[in-house]
């Protein structure tokens, strides 16, 4: 933990080949980019990576081959999975802090930090204990005894107001506490926001394990799930003055962020009653075989009782075809535009340097549309 950068050496054990690439996510699949030597054992090639989770296969003579010295491996495609540095037992935990806010009501008693211990049944499946932190609406310390909805946030060390890298994937901050507070004086329903930190705020690495179950139909299973239903929920609602029912229960998520926060609403109806996803990463297989698209066929058109709000920008990487023809799957299976789902494309990229949109500085400036979606509000 020392170091954020590493010398990885890749070895193709055999002799007979002629030429041989390695290619993952690292290099963006480009077969041409890291040639690999002849070496005592075969062929090798060492990179300089960060910590973190990555997919890999040998290009040889013209084929791709998995490597069969790396029992870890992903389902969909065969391709070997590497972890560089991401045992916590071996390496040690991150120092955990919580954001500098330089936006919203002071820090007060409007933004506070809880850290639920998390008991040995979950820990030994990878959930770590971590700080959570809790923003309260304005009108929650005045006095009254009044009780509020809650909304679950992921990816909650990088949803307040500093930009910059908190140990999350992204490259800044969602500004949500400040968006809130506007939007609040607007007169969108106050709620309490309860922002979950994603496990690389804890441990480089992990953060797809947590938000992509390896079963998408059994995500009310999912330890990530349980983690945050049975120990974070009960937290709060023990902790705070909320409006437990899942009628007033929300998620909300980004990304991969957006996956986890779609099925929790689908597959846990009874503790959520609303999801909403940006630019949701739907393109992801799990050890099934099966997609988000294939939870939604499950039901068989018989639909769980929550609304869902999907988008993306129209930019590169950011989900656009895969959140478009979810939301021509969820009419098909009897969803209401408008009423029970609602699908918003961002037409931002024009404005964007290099058409990027898949980050928290393009997704805050249409977290309006999702929020009055959920609270029930006009979304124009």
């Amino acid at each position: 933990m020392e170091k954020e950068w590493f010398d990885v050496t890749f070895i193709y054990r055999s002799h007979e080949a002629k030429d041989v690439y390695l290619a993952g996510d690292f290099c963006s699949w480009d077969v041409t980019r890291h040639r690999m030597n002849p070496c005592d054992e075969g062929f090798s090639v060492t990179l300089l990576l960060g910590e973190g989770y990555y997919e890999y296969k040998f290009y040889v003579d013209g084929h791709w081959v998995a490597d069969d010295h790396n029992p870890h491996r992903e389902h969909a495609y065969g391709n070997s999975i590497m972890f560089v540095h991401m045992d916590p037992g071996v390496y040690g935990l991150r120092d955990q802090h919580p954001p500098h806010r330089d936006h919203g009501r002071a820090q007060g008693d409007c933004f506070q930090v809880i850290c639920p211990k998390v008991p040995e049944s979950l820990s030994s499946q990878g959930v770590w204990t971590r700080l959570v932190f809790v923003y309260l609406p304005p009108s929650y310390n005045d006095g009254s005894e009044r009780h509020y909805p809650v909304m679950y946030v992921h990816d909650g060390q990088n949803v307040f107001s500093t930009p910059g890298y908190h140990g999350g994937p992204m490259l800044g901050g969602l500004y949500l506490d400040e968006k809130l507070d506007y939007f609040w004086g607007q007169g969108l329903p106050e709620f309490i926001v309860v922002a979950i930190p994603n496990s690389d705020f804890v441990c480089c690495g992990n953060r797809k394990r947590e938000y992509c179950p390896d079963v998408l139909s059994n995500t009310a299973q999912h330890p990530f799930v349980r983690y945050i239903i049975d120990i974070v929920k009960t937290e709060i609602d023990n902790s705070f003055r909320t409006l437990p029912d899942a009628a007033n229960t929300y998620t909300y998520g980004a990304s991969m962020g957006g996956v986890i926060s779609f099925c929790m609403a689908m597959c846990c109806p009874d503790k959520f009653s609303c999801a909403i996803s940006t630019s949701p990463s739907f393109w992801f297989v799990d050890k099934t075989g099966a997609t988000c698209f294939d939870v939604v066929r499950s039901f068989n058109k018989l639909k769980p009782n929550c609304r869902l709000y999907i988008d993306s920008g129209d930019g590169i990487g950011d989900n656009m075809f895969y959140t478009r023809e979810m939301a021509t799957l969820l009419e098909e299976e009897g969803w209401k535009d408008g009423k029970d789902f609602l699908y918003y494309l961002d037409k931002c990229s024009s404005q964007r340097e290099n058409g990027e949109t898949h980050t928290e500085a393009v997704w805050k400036e249409r977290l309006h549309v999702g929020l009055n979606f959920a609270f029930k509000r006009d979304t124009n």
